[in-house]
């Protein structure tokens, strides 16, 4: 899984969160000691990762960076496996994410 966590994150996540998980202050978050990236469970970063992240826009701020939804573009296992990889690479160490607790998380919102 973490093979496949990688690639994933490579393709899609690196370029912006860096490949050493430490992002670009003020436009990317570091993902490497990321407390929302670590917490159990992994409601955060999965939700994010289907459904993207965009900050509000703010004075100091006014047109903040944000992170596309993957949910059309990524399987539940491919969610779990990118997931896991980020919660366990460049010092995290925090419980992977089964397939099932992906998919569960998936759902739509109000159901």
């Amino acid at each position: 899984m973490m093979e496949h966590g990688a690639h994933i994150y490579q393709r899609h996540c690196a370029e912006c969160h860096q490949a050493n998980g430490e992002g670009v202050p003020r436009m990317y978050p570091a993902l490497a000691g990321n407390a929302s990236i670590l917490t159990d469970p992994a409601v955060n970063p999965v939700r994010i990762v289907y459904a993207g992240g965009f900050p509000p826009s703010t004075a100091g701020n006014p047109r903040p960076f944000g992170m596309p939804p993957f949910y059309q573009d990524l399987s539940d296992y491919d969610v779990a496996a990118v997931v896991t990889y980020i919660r366990r690479s460049w010092g995290n160490d925090a419980p992977p994410v089964s397939q099932g607790e992906a998919a569960r998380l998936r759902g739509i919102p109000g159901e």
